[in-house]
């Protein structure tokens, strides 16, 4: 992360302290912010903060010019073992590679993976979690208590869809389980 801001453009510096300060200031009102990033490709999202009856809910949207996929699999990775993910949707979106959006329809986007968290998998079992009916499903984070990681496809076909409906199928996503 380069900066952070109430609209574009971020104009304040990324520090995470600053960031929570902030939302804790706004609170029990809902916080959205932009968000920057800097360094090998260009980045731009929005963080919704809002106060849950656990805690407080975190909503991060990121869209990264030109994502190799095995980032994308070390950012649920890195999630899983030092935050506390809930979930993670990935999408290829076809679009300009420095993240900026032209004003028209580029494509929709399709997913190519899907992170469940570690309170979710425990619910479900392990085992269960990862037979789920995805091209590949590994383990994330903490073997103890790991969070899933599904391969939904490449992005390439619309593929990506009938594999994510499976896998919400089999985990209860849109049910009672809270994954969805």
């Amino acid at each position: 992360p380069r900066g952070w801001g109430t609209a574009e453009p971020a104009t304040e510096p990324w520090d995470r302290g600053d960031l929570t300060a902030f939302a804790r200031s706004r609170a029990p009102a809902p916080t959205l912010l932009v968000v920057v990033g800097g360094g090998d490709r260009p980045a731009v999202g929005t963080i919704r903060v809002a106060r849950a009856a656990s805690g407080v809910d975190e909503t991060v949207t990121l869209v990264v010019g030109e994502a190799d996929p095995d980032a994308v699999t070390a950012v649920a990775e890195g999630l899983a073992t030092d935050e506390p993910l809930v979930s993670l949707l990935a999408q290829v979106c076809p679009g300009r590679t420095d993240a900026t959006w032209a004003p028209r329809l580029a494509g929709l986007p399709v997913p190519v993976g899907l992170a469940v968290g570690p309170d979710e998998v425990a619910h479900l079992g392990a085992d269960h979690a990862l037979a789920a009916p995805a091209p590949a499903a590994r383990p994330l984070g903490d073997p103890a208590r790991p969070a899933v990681w599904f391969d939904l496809g490449d992005g390439t076909t619309p593929a990506g869809w009938d594999h994510l409906a499976a896998v919400l199928q089999h985990v209860g996503g849109g049910g009672s389980s809270g994954v969805g």
